[in-house]
């Protein structure tokens, strides 16, 4: 399963809740395109410009990051927090 997806410079790393992480190839398109049929998902949320979070697996729900089953903390950005609220509290209430 998808815990976390985050964009490095034109690559998205991919990382399952077994460890492993995975490796797209350079993109030539808009993170957010290449991710909309994950974020059609409703366990999916963009929390940043470069990170697209799975709520199953997140631990720690703060304002400004989330803390993820691996530890990661990822952050919330200003212009998604108040989408990244409404979606948890959807979600697990």
């Amino acid at each position: 399963t998808v815990m976390y997806v985050e964009r490095k410079d034109q690559v998205m790393h991919i990382t399952m809740n077994t460890g492993k992480v995975y490796e797209s190839v350079t993109l030539r398109e808009s993170f957010a395109s290449k991710l909309g049929p994950l974020l059609a998902d409703d366990r999916f949320v963009q929390t940043h410009v470069s990170f697209v979070v799975n709520l199953d697996a997140v631990d720690v729900y703060r304002k400004d990051h989330m803390i993820m089953q691996d530890g990661r903390q990822i952050p919330i950005s200003r212009n998604f927090s108040t989408t990244v609220k409404e979606r948890y509290l959807s979600y697990f209430c």
